[in-house]
């Protein structure tokens, strides 16, 4: 639906849709609030946060990361998990910006460094009570800007024993809720220096036990310098580098209803027709998707 507005799937129960619509002033509002907690964090929770010299910078970015991290949600709702546990990976240490440097022209929001508004999916989750049960892990004593935001919306914070800090982590565990299975596990951004790739059953046999036996794995994960920019039809220049070996998810369908209803008229900047905006999405988020 591209007009001032655009939808947060709520439930998808048998190919039956439940969507809130988020208008400018409910987005708006959203956007508002979780500035005032980073501004609180910043200056009264943990004042000494090397992210304090970026606070303006990280405020401008709040509002593209609920648009782009909707598309996650979205995905993640259309799939109908149901238990889903995420591991975060942001540390106030790890970023000294939130902006690429480059000032290549490309499509509005992009200029945005990857890798960390993903981990406002579950205030997604809990600000709209969509369907799937979302659980984050940190170590109890974790103190981090995202963190705290995610305190400040109730999310369900599970303990683990440390930040999952790369891709692979040995002895990574985390405690969780009694009688909870998940059914897909999210990796956020967790970084991998080597070329080498991992093979899919090995990664999840890392989770095996907190899980289904068919659970799936998610790496949502794009290379730190990525930039999306459109030239015309043209979708070569989009590269999507794969750090596991497997069989990806078919999420033909997801893709074709999230390009469809996951951003509004006024945020899709572009050079190419109006008609060619849905297809151009659908096609960067099948050839994206890191969903085994």
């Amino acid at each position: 639906m591209y007009n001032d507005s655009y939808y947060i799937l709520k439930s998808n129960n048998g190919g039956v849709k439940e969507t809130l619509v988020a208008t400018p002033d409910v987005h708006n509002n959203l956007t508002s609030q979780i500035n005032t907690h980073i501004t609180n964090y910043l200056s009264d929770v943990n004042p000494n946060s090397p992210l304090v010299n970026i606070s303006d910078e990280i405020k401008s970015c709040t509002l593209w990361h609920l648009v782009l991290t909707n598309i996650i949600h979205s995905i993640i709702t259309h799939e109908q998990f149901q238990n889903v546990l995420i591991i975060p990976t942001f540390r106030d240490s790890r970023h000294s910006s939130f902006i690429l440097s480059d000032s290549t022209p490309r499509l509005v929001g992009q200029t945005h460094k990857p890798n960390i508004g993903n981990h406002l999916l579950p205030i997604i989750n809990k600000v709209f009570d969509t369907s799937p049960n979302m659980y984050i892990a940190y170590p109890p004593e974790h103190v981090s800007l995202y963190k705290y935001i995610m305190e400040q919306y109730g999310v369900n914070i599970i303990p683990s024993n440390k930040m999952y800090t790369e891709l692979g982590l040995d002895d990574y565990t985390i405690t969780p809720p009694e009688g909870v299975k998940f059914d897909l596990v999210v990796i956020l951004g967790a970084d991998h220096d080597s070329d080498e790739k991992f093979d899919i059953v090995d990664l999840k046999a890392d989770f095996a036990e907190y899980c289904n036996s068919d659970f799936v794995l998610f790496d949502e994960w794009m290379l730190p310098q990525t930039v999306i920019q459109y030239q015309d039809d043209d979708l070569d220049g989009i590269i999507h580098p794969y750090r596991i070996n497997g069989e990806r998810r078919d999420i033909s369908e997801a893709a074709s209803w999230v390009s469809s209803h996951y951003m509004s008229k006024h945020m899709v900047r572009s050079n190419y027709h109006e008609e060619n905006k849905t297809r151009h999405i659908e096609s960067v988020i099948k050839r994206g998707s890191k969903i085994y």
